[in-house]
């Protein structure tokens, strides 16, 4: 009964592999995409003639099939890709004892140095469970912590947690560079809540505004000083020419002496007293403005802080 099963299954499977076969492999269309192929490099157009070359190797694969891969993807810079195709000519090429294999292994051994590497690490604070992906490819463990090769230029990585948290990370390499990147999909810490926020600076102190307040107050105290003192100037020469000038005007020289030196401390009187009141008022004002809102809210009662002012005129006739 083994035989007999045995014998009537044969064919079964001898005509499943036959069908099999007939799906995945198909010369005649393999051989037009070569044709086409060859017709877009002999203009330049690598990025339609590549395509055209790996579905007629994936139709009917052969070793002048991948060369022309090989070629055309290194020729529009995809150097990973053109890395992977002339290994794939170097092993059909022993396989079935092609010729042409030198010349694969020839190009894949020139190439090698160029093709950039790029080593991807999950970093250690990254959530159990990470996704990485690599230009919209999926790595999987035995693909992490181990330089592959990959195309120069922009590549981007995105690290994905299992709640969704999605960072992205760009990296750039040139031709032979070797990179290492650690990716994560912690996301960055959240921005401070409205209570935990860092206080806004304070507004200027006071102390500046005290410090103007008592120069201020210090000059008009001298204004002061200096009116009170040419006042009394003015009074003993007032007495003086009251003494030796006549009612028609007539004066004797100490008479004159002390009307010429009248005349000449009238303007720095007037300017001092000026002085004294600008000064005083001035700095009271700053002095005032300057106490705090808290010790200026705790003060109670009637009395209130007043600017004021004194003026002392002082006449004569000179």
């Amino acid at each position: 009964m083994r035989r007999a099963f045995t014998a009537a299954a044969c064919p079964v499977l001898i005509l499943l592999a036959t069908a099999t076969s007939a799906q995945t492999v198909d010369p005649v269309g393999a051989t037009e995409l070569f044709s086409q192929g060859r017709e877009a490099i002999k203009v330049g157009d690598f990025d339609r003639a590549c395509p055209l070359f790996a579905e007629s190797n994936r139709l009917d694969p052969k070793v002048g099939t991948l060369l022309n891969l090989a070629e055309c993807e290194e020729k529009r810079g995809h150097l990973a890709q053109a890395l992977q195709a002339w290994q794939q000519a170097v092993n059909l090429a022993e396989a079935t004892s092609d010729a042409r294999g030198q010349i694969a292994a020839d190009r894949l051994a020139a190439l090698t140095p160029r093709v950039p590497r790029l080593t991807i690490r999950v970093a250690r604070d990254s959530p159990r469970g990470t996704r990485i992906f690599r230009d919209d490819v999926e790595l999987s463990d035995v693909m992490l912590d181990r330089p592959f090769p990959v195309d120069p230029g922009a590549h981007r990585i995105v690290a994905l947690a299992p709640d969704g948290t999605r960072r992205t990370f760009q990296v750039h390499l040139a031709e032979g560079e070797e990179t290492a990147i650690a990716v994560t999909a912690r996301s960055a810490a959240p921005p401070p809540k409205p209570s935990e926020r860092a206080p806004r600076p304070a507004p200027p102190t006071s102390g500046k505004r005290r410090t103007l307040a008592y120069v201020l107050g210090g000059v008009g105290v001298a204004g002061i000083a200096t009116g009170l003192v040419t006042g009394a100037m003015l009074m003993s020469r007032r007495n003086t020419v009251d003494d030796h000038c006549q009612p028609d005007g007539s004066c004797d020289a100490t008479g004159a002496d002390a009307a010429d030196s009248g005349k000449k401390i009238v303007p720095i009187n007037t300017v001092a007293w000026v002085v004294g009141a600008v000064g005083l008022g001035a700095g009271t004002w700053l002095y005032l403005t300057s106490t705090p809102s808290g010790a200026a809210s705790s003060v109670s009662g009637p009395a209130h802080a007043r600017c004021t002012g004194a003026l002392v005129q002082v006449g004569g006739l000179f």
